[in-house]
């Protein structure tokens, strides 16, 4: 028997309607598709009739049955027959009875907080979203979607990466089922039913944890109303405590975010499945009944959301003027939860949309009963029916709900029993949107035009690409660059510590004049073999890099000596846009991870931050405020005047070296009489040069810091020679005599013999403005009073009060994969993260990186009071974290982190040996303010100001 060919071609016609342009209602008529029942060939099951349902009556009708004539059974491939999509008759009445008034209280939802967790989902979706120029609007609002339910049915964090691939899953289940099945072109890539057996059984056990935590809270210990037994194993009591933590952090979020009592004695809607009476009608009476229903609100709620939200967004932008600018005074208005009237505009405007263009387009059905016609086609048992939901009407004049369509005021089966759980999320996220300054749809370079809302077949949302003023949310960036060191390592790794040592005058004196950076410093890693350079600055990328290349240019031209794949054309400030396309491409290979960027200030600039700490300091009658030694911008002395050319000189760069070295806490000025001799050898081995070194000298010696005149360069080498010698010999004897004398004869029993002044005056008046300059250091004094040299000890702390941390660990193999792992659980753990590192009160600047290749993870952060305090604060607040990135890190700790703090503490410290800052030298524009003194700076600062 020959097997008959299907014919697909009216199929073909529908896919290509619904492909042309999924803004507008499809052109049923131009593809010749404008019957009221068009009968095609579905591609999966081919032997049986489909139907596609235009004509709106005929929706109804079929909607509106009540002789049991068609059947919901189609859903039941989504995972069987357990919820209410694909029940019918009276099975699917009581359990909507029952998910409706005893799992959500009512259509109110009155006893849920979700207005609060609304806006508290919003917040933790936006701690990434908003961090960068462009957003996807269907992405941040599926990420808030997944937040609001976890924290609606009670799942702890470590299972947002289940939740986001569960709902995506289902929701794909859904277009699949109702539509994709029918009409997709290719069935090997299409949706296919898994058993969903890890989703399962994951719901279940949540909800036995949920009944455990009421049994353990209750008086008298029993079981939960469920009759759940109680956790006894290691494993479930660890599960449990987590439970425990994330639920009473949740609560407290949420009476932050204005929920008052309901925050406080929330109860996830997985707690009251497991203690709800089964007794009533409806209600699911077995384990894995309890997780269908769970699994099915949380697959429709995230992909009903994410649609929606495109859809409102991607109109609402097409609005005019007026029109624009009342929807963005109603967002206002829903942020400052007052303005009622106000308010509703957002909201007629959100329901309009939906009203018109439903999120769910299409609905399937199946006919059960015999000799069945609909619109004057017959329909056989067995047949499938495609219902077009989404053909807009004229708007009624009286306001309805996105519910309320055409379709579902009939209260249909499908109509959504959501609603009041849900609204209030898709207006915080339209709102926020809307608040979003400069926000517009993003420019497609190559086609020329604006890149619209992007959605599947009139069903799923896939992409609504937008942009906004990123810096009015967030005003600094980051800025990594990894470069490869030269072999051989042991000369050029070196070397490039040398040469940045000796370059920190230089680097200090441009980067305060800036005014735009807040933190600098260089890291060594993998032994030497790369060295890294980490930022935070404000404003544009290009304008922060070409400044750089103008004021330091000669210090990278040094250091790409020793790089490999540097920049072809130097020097490198006659050739800045080559410059900046180096560290752009280096920087792009080394970009935040997950785009997660934490600031304690995220509005202010560097220049607001001098403001504010010197208007506070005037209102408490204080001077201004001096900065540590070498960082004062008034001290530009001789040796800091003098670093630039110093470095263009090779012989000089060991006489700055000690100074530099001279800087750090543990001082010991005899480093500078030890740099004679090196400094002899290097004049001797470039003699070439001695005209240059000598107006070096001559800038060393100078006290306005002009340029000398011609005749103030010693012509005769040997003269120049003398000078240098005398300068490296004589001055640290002048500086320990000094301040031995200032510290009253103490140090050593017999004062050094400063010996006469040096013959040049400049270079004495220089020994005098070093020796003032450190015996104005806080806590100065001997360190060993007894010793045979005077060594000095200070109070670093009094002077520079943060620092930076880096901790790197290694990414277990096979790398790449772990490495995308990890990035899934940063992002994910953005929120709790950011909350942490605010709440304490600690940290400027933090985020995460991947080095070398994907093979490490660093975390950099810049914290007040050290290192121990950072540990401290992550084994508190971010062990859970800490427990999920383990799983994916080399050499972890023992686990659970709660339960083994010491060992965590233990392996991050371990992290951080060999990765401090090169040659000790950290940049920071506010180096004597703390976290806390910046923002009640800010505060107070901002208060005043004029409207």
């Amino acid at each position: 028997m020959t097997r008959r060919i299907p014919d697909h071609r009216v199929t073909d016609a529908l896919r290509r309607c619904l492909e042309q342009d999924d803004r507008r209602p499809p052109d049923w008529a131009r593809h010749g598709l404008d019957q009221p029942v068009l009968a095609f060939t579905s591609r999966a099951e081919p032997e049986t009739p489909t139907f596609l349902v235009r004509d709106a009556a005929l929706v109804r009708e079929v909607l509106t049955d009540t002789a049991g004539r068609y059947s919901n059974k189609p859903y039941a491939e989504l995972g069987g027959g357990e919820f209410m999509l694909a029940l019918d008759g009276q099975a699917h009445e009581q359990q909507r009875h029952w998910v409706t008034h005893v799992l959500f209280g009512g259509r109110a939802a009155a006893h849920l907080p979700v207005q609060a967790l609304a806006r508290l989902a919003w917040d933790e979706a936006a701690v990434l979203a908003l961090g960068k120029e462009r957003l996807d609007a269907v992405a941040l609002a599926r990420d808030a979607a997944v937040r609001f339910v976890a924290h609606l049915f009670g799942f702890p964090s470590q299972d947002l990466t289940l939740l986001t691939g569960l709902t995506r899953y289902v929701y794909d289940g859904l277009v699949h089922v109702i539509l994709g099945r029918h009409i997709g072109v290719s069935p090997k890539t299409a949706w296919k039913r898994d058993a969903s057996a890890t989703a399962r059984e994951r719901v279940q056990q949540l909800i036995l944890d949920h009944a455990h935590l009421q049994a353990a809270s209750s008086a008298s210990g029993a079981s939960g109303a469920s009759g759940a037994p109680r956790r006894t194993t290691p494993e479930d009591l660890d599960r449990c405590d987590v439970l425990q933590r994330e639920l009473a952090q949740l609560r407290a979020d949420l009476v932050a975010h204005g929920a008052g009592i309901a925050g406080a004695t929330f109860v996830p809607l997985c707690a009251r499945l497991g203690g709800a009476p089964s007794s009533l009608p409806g209600a699911p009476l077995t384990p894995d009944e309890q997780a269908a229903i769970v699994l099915g609100l949380l697959g429709g709620t995230v992909g009903n959301v994410q649609t929606s939200v495109g859809l409102i967004v991607d109109r609402l932008l097409d609005a005019d003027v007026d029109h624009a600018s009342a929807l963005r005074r109603s967002a206002h208005a829903l942020q400052a939860d007052t303005h009622i009237a106000e308010l509703q505009a957002l909201r007629d405007a959100t329901w309009q949309v939906l009203a018109e263009q439903p999120p769910v387009a299409f609905l399937p059905r199946r006919v059960v009963a015999e000799g069945l016609t609909l619109g004057g086609v017959d329909l056989p048992p067995g047949a499938n029916l495609v219902l077009w939901a989404g053909a807009p009407e004229p708007r009624p004049s009286a306001a309805v709900t996105p519910w309320q369509t055409r379709v579902f005021t009939t209260r249909a089966p499908h109509d959504c029993i959501g609603d009041h759980v849900v609204m209030p999320l898709l207006l915080q996220l339209t709102a926020g949107l809307l608040r979003l300054p400069g926000l517009a749809r993003e420019w497609a370079e190559v086609e020329g035009r604006e890149r619209r809302l992007e959605r599947r077949w009139h069903f799923a949302a896939r992409s609504l690409p937008l942009r906004h003023l990123r810096e009015r949310h967030l005003r600094q960036q980051p800025l990594c660059v990894v470069m490869d060191v030269r072999e051989p390592i042991a000369e050029h790794g070196p070397a490039l510590q040398r040469l940045i040592g000796c370059a920190a005058p230089l680097i200090e004196q441009s980067l305060l004049q800036s005014q735009h950076i807040h933190s600098a410093w260089f890291v060594m890693f993998n032994g030497g073999r790369q060295l890294a350079l980490f930022t935070t600055y404000d404003g544009s990328f290009d304008a922060y890099i070409e400044y750089f290349a103008g004021r330091v240019g000669p210090l990278f031209d040094l250091l790409f000596v020793h790089i490999v794949d540097a920049p072809v054309k130097r020097p490198i400030g006659r050739y800045p846009k080559e410059f900046v396309g180096r560290i752009r491409k280096a920087h792009a290979l080394h970009a935040p991870v997950a785009g997660l960027v934490f600031s304690a200030c995220p509005q202010l600039t560097t220049a607001e931050m001098a403001a504010a700490d010197a208007w506070q300091r005037r209102q408490l009658g204080q001077g201004p405020r001096q900065r540590p030694l070498g960082e004062r911008p008034d001290a530009r002395d001789a040796v800091e005047r003098a670093a630039h050319d110093a470095l263009l000189a090779p012989a000089m760069r060991e006489l700055f070296e000690p100074y530099t070295l001279a800087r750090q806490a543990g001082l010991r000025l005899a480093l500078l009489r030890q740099s004679a001799t090196r400094v002899r050898d290097a004049l001797s081995r470039h003699p070439d040069t001695l005209r240059d070194e000598a107006r070096c000298l001559a800038e060393v010696m100078a006290d306005d810091g002009g340029a000398p005149p011609d005749d103030g360069v010693p012509a005769d080498s040997a003269e120049l020679r003398r000078r240098v010698v005398e300068l490296v010999d004589r001055l640290p004897l002048q500086v320990e005599a000094r301040l031995a004398a200032t510290q009253g004869g103490r140090g050593r029993s017999t004062p050094a013999d400063p010996g006469p002044p040096l013959a040049h005056a400049d270079a004495q008046a220089l020994a005098d403005r070093l020796v003032e300059r450190i015996a104005s250091w806080p806590g100065l004094g001997p360190a060993d009073p007894n010793g045979e040299r005077l060594r000095l000890r200070h109070a670093p702390d009094l002077q520079r009060v943060h620092g930076p941390q880096c901790l790197v660990l290694d990414i277990r193999a096979p790398q790449r994969d772990h490495a995308r792992a990890l990035v899934r659980e940063i992002a994910l753990a953005a929120p709790v993260l950011a909350r942490c590192l605010r709440e304490s009160g600690l940290a400027h600047f933090a985020w995460f990186v991947l080095l070398d290749d994907d093979r490490q993870l660093a975390l950099l952060a810049q914290v007040d009071g050290g290192l121990e305090p950072l540990l401290g604060l992550l084994a508190r607040e971010a062990s859970d974290l800490f427990d999920r990135l383990f799983d994916h890190l080399a050499d972890p700790p023992p686990r659970p982190v709660s339960r083994h703090r010491s060992a965590f503490v233990s392996r991050l410290r371990a992290s951080v040996s060999g990765h401090e800052a090169v040659g000790g030298y950290f940049f920071s524009a506010a180096p004597a303010l703390r976290v806390t003194d910046i923002q009640r700076a800010e505060r107070e600062w901002r208060r005043r100001l004029p409207a």
